[in-house]
């Protein structure tokens, strides 16, 4: 079943709702008014949903886009075995199928990992605004890039780091991202996941992820449980993970 065939929706403040997606795409608060506004109309129904819910499915062909607002989502690949992998996860301000323009069809499913909300918005409409305001094309490019740079250091994290890198790797990235987003509190921040989807972004097992964070944590340098996430040796960790944020960089670029 997909999320968004259904008739069920809720209604957020919209303002709320363009603030999200503007700390995303435009953090250098370069875009102007107009298209602030703009932007702002464009986003449709608000609906909440439920950890482990599919919001889309490997294949379909949704007409519209849609903007997580809250919780955490991933860009799923499902194994005939029955295993899965984590090729993306998707944070509050971040289109799930943003590239609806370019691919007619999902190569991948869309599920939700946490609870949370999500908003439809027409590719049309979207597509429109990019030509009518350039520099929204532009803001909207940068952050196609990071996520072309989020996916080639995850290919990364997957070949070249140890297990303990790789977890690492994944939570200072997490970090860094919901920090950016003003979703973190001084040095935590809510990642209510379970271990099993960080061994399907690492490529581990859950077991072995428990052994990892236990080590971690025996190190001091993060505490993970109960849906929050605490560094607190951020240097050490990112020193273990290798960790370097400039490819979380790219959304300054002008």
């Amino acid at each position: 079943m997909t999320v968004f065939k259904g008739d069920m929706s809720t209604t957020r403040d919209a303002e709320t709702n363009l603030a999200i997606w503007l700390r995303r795409i435009d953090p250098a608060g370069r875009l102007t008014a107009s298209a602030r506004d703009a932007l702002g109309s464009s986003v449709g129904r608000v609906r909440p949903f439920q950890a482990r819910e599919t919001l889309f499915h490997e294949g379909d062909a949704p007409s519209d886009a849609v903007l997580v607002l809250e919780g955490i989502a991933a860009r799923v690949k499902e194994q005939p075995s029955g295993g899965r992998a984590i090729v993306a996860l998707l944070l509050p301000g971040e289109l799930c199928n943003g590239g609806l323009q370019l691919f007619r069809h999902l190569e991948h499913s869309l599920r939700a990992l946490t609870d949370g909300r999500a908003a439809r918005i027409a590719t049309a409409t979207l597509q429109r605004l990019e030509a009518q305001h350039p520099e929204l094309h532009a803001a909207l490019l940068r952050a196609a890039a990071q996520d072309d740079a989020l996916a080639r250091e995850w290919i990364v994290n997957l070949e070249v780091r140890s297990a303990q890198g790789r977890v690492a790797h994944l939570l200072c990235e997490l970090f860094v991202r919901l920090q950016a987003l003003g979703l973190a509190a001084g040095a935590a921040c809510a990642v209510p996941l379970l271990q099993q989807d960080i061994g399907d972004a690492t490529g581990l097992s859950a077991v072995h992820v428990n052994r990892v964070l236990q080590a971690l944590r025996r190190a001091g340098v993060v505490r993970l449980g109960r849906g929050a996430l605490e560094i607190l040796n951020f240097p050490r960790l990112a020193d273990m993970a290798a960790f370097r944020p400039d490819y979380l960089e790219l959304l300054e670029a002008v």
